[in-house]
């Protein structure tokens, strides 16, 4: 991952996100590998001598099968590209290579990651940027923000009077405020439920959620990813609105 510019990064790949530290299954013995996967909640071990093949771990013992195609990812594929979501509902763990070669792995609780945050992080900025500039661009001032916020209550946007003077247009306010008014202005229709994408982001909470949070060996809850990945999905979509 690169940042573009000082307030944007290029778009995560999984070579950003991937465990690199492979642990392959010859360079244990059965025991030490038996213990490992359990100790883990680990299905597979790569193979060293192939890289198409795994070890699959199951009742204390291991079958040596082949990678399916659909758990095979090139390094710099974006890991929010369509079919990701899909390639996950298939198998939780997806094998990361650069060309034919295994060169990471990675599960989809890696989208906790902090190349993942940065990123979100970076394309919030660049979508307040861009509402404040939409907002210039159809001639609406601060004061249309303040007499929105007197004229409906329940908007209690939080911001300093005197620094309305000092500051660009609507930088005083935050992102539900803006999405309010544009929505109330009736220029663009913009849904709230970005809120939630910036909230998980700037909060800087796990995008994915664990199971259960008082066991030591974590589980990761699939719907709060599929969650997560639709959110993105439709702020990417939001985004394009305003460009």
């Amino acid at each position: 991952m690169k940042f573009l510019n000082k307030n944007e990064v290029d778009e995560p790949c999984f070579k950003d996100i991937m465990t690199s530290e492979i642990v392959f299954y010859e360079n244990k013995t059965l025991e030490d590998a038996i213990r490992f996967c359990k100790d883990r909640h680990i299905t597979y071990l790569p193979s060293r001598k192939d890289d198409n093949l795994l070890y699959q771990f199951c009742e204390n013992s291991f079958k040596e099968i082949k990678i399916n195609d659909f758990q095979k990812v090139e390094k710099n594929k974006n890991v929010f590209d369509n079919n990701c979501l899909e390639l996950f509902k298939q198998s939780e763990v997806l094998f990361v290579f650069n060309k034919d070669k295994l060169i990471g792995i990675v599960h989809f609780c890696d989208y906790n990651k902090e190349p993942i945050l940065l990123w979100g992080y970076s394309k919030i900025l660049k979508f307040e940027k861009g509402l404040r500039k939409f907002f210039i661009n159809n001639n609406l001032k601060n004061e249309d923000m303040i007499n929105f916020i007197k004229e409906h209550p329940r908007y209690k946007a939080n911001f300093e009077e005197k620094l309305l003077q000092s500051l660009e247009p609507f930088q005083c306010f935050n992102l539900s405020d803006l999405v309010s008014l544009l929505n109330h202005s009736k220029i663009l229709n913009i849904t709230p439920k970005i809120i939630s994408f910036r909230n998980f982001v700037m909060h800087n909470r796990n995008l994915i959620e664990n199971i259960n949070y008082e066991e030591a060996n974590l589980s990761y809850d699939f719907d709060s990813f599929k969650k997560i990945f639709d959110l993105v999905k439709l702020f990417n979509a939001e985004i394009l609105k305003i460009k």
